[in-house]
């Protein structure tokens, strides 16, 4: 085995030898591992009077977890990827679907308080389950909002959360 520029490379002397390496090294990378059992352990009791075979107490064996699946870290980015892909319209779409909100109308230029505090709502609301958007894309996707008035709905919304009022 060389030493290459950042990682040791290791030379193969046949075709057969590398794809044995190759499946060698899948298998350790995408099987899943048995979970390994621990040798049983003697404890011993404080009882110094006790003859020797009184004072070994043999235990169970133990269950000691394997590493984690080896694809639970790509389910959990796929996860996240789901919430970042999902269009905040679609969010906004299904939020105003659900509380039988006209949408049309909440995404109007509207000044209705109805409109308007449904609007904050849907503000505070995308900003809760799209940490990463900035005001800017929730104000777009709320019908070209500038995002200090994206800011000032979310604000209003929570102290409406905070007094209780809604």
């Amino acid at each position: 085995m060389t030493t290459g520029h950042f990682l040791p490379v290791k030379h193969f002397s046949s075709t057969v030898e590398l794809l044995a390496e190759a499946r060698a090294r899948r298998a350790r990378l995408f099987q899943p591992t048995p979970p390994r059992i621990a040798k049983p352990r003697a404890a011993v009791t404080n009882d110094r009077q006790a003859a020797p075979a009184a004072r070994v107490i043999m235990r169970l064996p133990e269950v000691i977890p394997g590493p984690p699946e080896p694809r639970a870290h790509v389910d959990a980015y796929r996860a996240h990827l789901r919430l970042k892909i999902m269009p905040l319209k679609h969010m906004i779409k299904q939020v105003c679907r659900d509380r039988k909100w006209d949408a049309s109308k909440v995404l109007s230029k509207s000044r209705r308080y109805e409109c308007v505090e449904r609007r904050q709502e849907l503000m505070w609301l995308a900003k809760e389950m799209f940490p990463g958007k900035s005001l800017k894309e929730i104000g777009n996707a709320l019908g070209g909002l500038d995002h200090t008035t994206v800011l000032y709905g979310i604000r209003q919304h929570e102290k409406r959360r905070n007094e209780g009022l809604r």
